[in-house]
């Protein structure tokens, strides 16, 4: 669409200016008619001021819009109106070809049906005009007739001409744009591919150009840096010897790593197995304290029991004690009696005094009993504190032995966690092992390259001297892809 709108600003534009220099021949002819004596200055002025005011016509739709079509038909009627007026203002035959550059002039608008209408135009314009001349004017001689037989001929042939080749040109072109929109087609697929590379080689074209900067800043650095590199590459020959050795050590360190993992794995499976019998034992020993108690618990009522028979005890014995009391009491009266009876009461007397004395050993007894009891019940009063504390201690006991196998129980979990660890740690260390033993493969490959590098230094000089110069012409051939680049741009 904007190459057909160029185009036909483009032919508007140069039928303008063919106008111009048509309308120009015609106020020159007319000026020579002026000087023959065939027209009048009037008349002449008066066919110029219609050029003028036709000309400034077209040029004010030109100027208004120079890609419509509009132009066209204004310049083509103005100039055949102009025409038609110049032909029948004179008698002079050759006046028709002014019509045959302005045919020419709108067969560059490749428009069939406007070309029909103005070649019928044509045609009957100049028919009109021979048979005016002929009939009217009376210029009807013999030369003449041969003179307009050749203009309708011309004409026609003109006519005929531009409507042939307008409708030849237009099927070429018809062709033409069909093989062109199918180029088209690829050439914007092409085109799409072209562009998309463009973008990219004004992108890498920047980048390398910067790139190529920087490589020609670092170049001069990289010159003075290889006679460092020469130096640091004796030191890296020694510091990788050095480090083969460190790496040796450092295998020696890992392998002893490694067995202590090992036995710390076999002592935590060992420490689980030593749990797990401690939980056993603690069992046991639960076990055991619930007898204890419940011993304990037997012995504690057997003193309770104890207490109270020995209460008892002491009551019988304070009885006795009475008993004895009265029973001395009985007896010192026999006596008292028996000595008012006399010898009659002798034996009497006898009796009375063994009873008596078997009060008071009675009383004695009783005392001692007594006596015995208050120890004994001190004793058990004793017993039955000690079996109080004895029972809250193992009440604590219990308490303890509870807890102790919980923690056994926690502990031995958490030991399984370790020994899960320890297993891990030792699958890492094994393979820090492995690991370890490539790094001092590598850092022996790394010592015999750190030579070989020394050797390949003072080559690395020489390249670096070579690649100084390569950068400079790539710095000319990355300008000019630069330049390349910006001129691509305006596609993109």
């Amino acid at each position: 669409m904007e190459n057909s709108v160029v185009d036909l600003k483009r032919v508007n534009g140069f039928v303008l200016a063919l106008t111009f220099i048509l309308n120009l021949c015609l106020i020159v002819g007319q000026i020579g008619e002026i000087a023959k004596g065939q027209k009048t200055v009037t008349t002449v002025a008066i066919f110029v001021s219609v050029i003028l005011v036709y000309t400034g016509i077209i040029s004010f739709v030109y100027k208004k819009d120079k890609e419509g079509l509009k132009f066209k038909y204004a310049a083509s009627i103005g100039f055949f109106l102009i025409y038609v007026y110049s032909m029948f203002t004179t008698t002079r035959v050759l006046v028709y070809v002014y019509i045959i550059p302005f045919m020419m002039l709108y067969f560059l608008y490749f428009d069939l049906t406007f070309i029909k209408v103005l070649g019928s135009a044509v045609v009957l314009a100049n028919t009109a005009r021979v048979g005016w001349l002929i009939f009217i004017v009376q210029a009807n001689s013999s030369n003449l007739t041969t003179d307009y037989t050749i203009q309708m001929a011309s004409i026609v042939m003109i006519v005929v001409s531009s409507i042939i080749g307008t409708k030849l040109s237009n099927s070429i072109n018809e062709e033409k744009t069909r093989a062109l929109e199918e180029a088209k087609e690829k050439q914007e697929d092409i085109l799409k591919n072209v562009l998309k590379i463009a973008s990219e080689l004004d992108q890498h074209s920047n980048a390398v150009g910067q790139t190529i900067t920087e490589l020609e800043q670092s170049g001069s650095t990289i010159n003075d840096a290889v006679g460092d590199i020469s130096a640091g590459a004796e030191k890296a020959v020694l510091s990788a010897q050095e480090q083969s050795n460190l790496t040796e050590h450092i295998q020696n360190i890992v392998v002893d790593t490694s067995e202590a993992s090992k036995n710390m794995e076999e002592i935590s499976h060992t420490t689980i197995k030593q749990m797990d019998e401690g939980v056993k034992i603690v069992k046991a020993l639960n076990v055991k304290t619930e007898v204890m108690n419940e011993n304990c618990e037997s012995v504690y009522e057997s003193m309770i029991e104890l207490r109270d028979k020995s209460k008892e005890i002491n009551e019988i014995t304070e009885a006795i004690t009475a008993i004895s009391a009265q029973t001395n009491i009985l007896s010192l009266n026999a006596a008292i009696e028996s000595a008012r009876a006399g010898e009659a009461g002798r034996g009497f007397a006898v009796v009375a005094e063994e009873v008596r004395n078997l009060a008071n050993q009675s009383g004695e007894f009783a005392s001692r009993i007594t006596a015995i009891v208050d120890e004994l019940q001190q004793v058990v009063a004793a017993s039955v504190e000690a079996m109080t504390r004895l029972k809250g201690a193992n009440d604590e006991q219990n308490e303890l032995i509870v807890n102790t196998g919980e923690i056994f129980n926690e502990t031995t979990e958490y030991m399984k966690e370790v020994s899960d660890q320890v297993s891990i740690v030792t699958d890492k260390v094994n393979e820090m092992v492995g690991i370890n033993e490539q790094l001092i493969k590598n850092t022996q490959e790394i010592a015999a390259i750190s030579e070989q590098t020394l050797v390949g230094i003072e080559m690395t000089t020489e390249a670096t001297m070579h690649n100084n110069n390569c950068v400079q012409r790539s710095k000319e051939i990355a300008s000019g892809l630069v330049e390349s680049a910006k001129a691509m741009k305006q596609y993109i």
